[in-house]
């Protein structure tokens, strides 16, 4: 099999895996670890594949982040289980913040009836919020239109004048191994700013995003306070064993 063959399938194993370890690909090729290791080598070169931190290989992201009125709509019961359990962490007194994550702004509906108050970088929570018994705390910095939400340096450094007592964030792939990704450093900013300070922090994913690596890692699992999503059992239980975790339901 040539290199072009080769190519051709190992791109097509990563669009339909997302990612892939270089045994995993050399397993499915036939071919030894050493020859996967050079096709991956080129195939970097040509900027047709990335390597992850944890060793792990997806397709370089190149479409536009996807606009938050669609993101919303994407698996909306499982997001919105899981924004009702995120919810019920908080308490009256709380001072929180909320990324500009789909599953975080969900949270929303949960939360206007308590005496908190949100830091939050993202246009949709304070609208949502507005006129409710919530106090918000709008981030400044640039705005991205696409995610309706507020990024950059300035936006990080708001966090600093603010004390935090917990925090909800999303992430693009949440694995036992690399820790928690992100598509992009936009992406990831806020919740590394936010690890940073020690804060206790939530990560909000959808079971889709469990054993998924994406184009950036931007911390470990043990330094989150806990992960919330929709897990069968067996996940759970395996995620368990190295970070908290918070599920909406065991399904079989």
């Amino acid at each position: 099999m040539s290199f072009q063959i080769r190519k051709r399938q190992i791109l097509k194993f990563l669009q339909e895996k997302e990612n892939a370890s270089v045994k995993e690909l050399a397993d499915f090729l036939s071919y030894s670890e050493v020859t996967i290791r050079r096709d991956l080598t080129k195939l970097k070169t040509e900027n047709a594949i990335v390597r992850t931190h944890g060793g792990v290989l997806n397709q370089e992201p190149k479409s536009p982040p996807l606009p938050f009125n669609v993101k919303i709509t994407k698996n909306l019961a499982e997001k919105t289980a899981i924004a009702k359990l995120a919810a019920d962490q908080i308490e009256d007194g709380d001072i929180v913040f909320l990324d500009c994550g789909s599953t975080v702004f969900l949270m929303c509906q949960f939360l206007k009836t308590k005496k908190i108050k949100v830091i939050t970088n993202s246009l949709p929570v304070v609208s949502e919020l507005f006129n409710s018994e919530v106090d918000i705390n709008l981030v400044g910095g640039e705005l991205d239109k696409a995610r309706q939400a507020v990024h950059g340096k300035i936006a990080l450094s708001h966090l600093e004048h603010y004390q935090v007592d917990k925090a909800f964030i999303g992430a693009d792939g949440v694995d036992i191994k690399t820790g928690l990704t992100a598509k992009s450093e936009t992406d990831a900013e806020m919740g590394e700013a936010l690890l940073a300070k020690n804060i206790k922090t939530f990560v909000l994913v959808d079971k889709s995003k469990i054993g998924k690596v994406k184009y950036l890692k931007f911390a470990k699992l043990k330094s989150v306070y806990a992960i919330i999503s929709n897990l069968k059992k067996k996940e759970c239980n395996d995620l368990k064993k190295h970070v908290k975790v918070l599920s909406v339901s065991f399904q079989s």
